[in-house]
């Protein structure tokens, strides 16, 4: 059974299983977990997702960017969704539904 539920057209939200509303208000966030959401079990690069997302900033600050947004949506989310290995993020397979 999938744990979240995102609706990313109209106004982006996101649920847990249990139904409880996920509070993710900092678009990059709800960036990053909708990017990885479009094809759970498939790991992207951190230098990709934070190219991605933070374009007009330099390397070193996008990636801290990632890390911190990150740390928040693992805090938010629980039990932890996502699969980080090295320099690699996806969402589990069966996470999203």
């Amino acid at each position: 059974m999938s744990q979240l539920s995102i609706r990313l057209f109209r106004d982006f939200r996101a649920q847990l299983a249990s139904g409880r509303p996920l509070a993710i208000r900092r678009k990059k966030a709800q960036a990053l977990l909708a990017c990885l959401a479009l094809h759970p079990g498939q790991a992207r690069s951190r230098d990709s997702l934070a190219a991605l997302l933070w374009s007009g900033t330099t390397d070193e600050h996008a990636r801290h960017n990632l890390r911190q947004t990150l740390f928040a949506l693992r805090q938010a989310i629980t039990p932890d969704p996502f699969i980080v290995e090295g320099e690699r993020i996806a969402l589990k397979e069966h996470a999203v539904g």
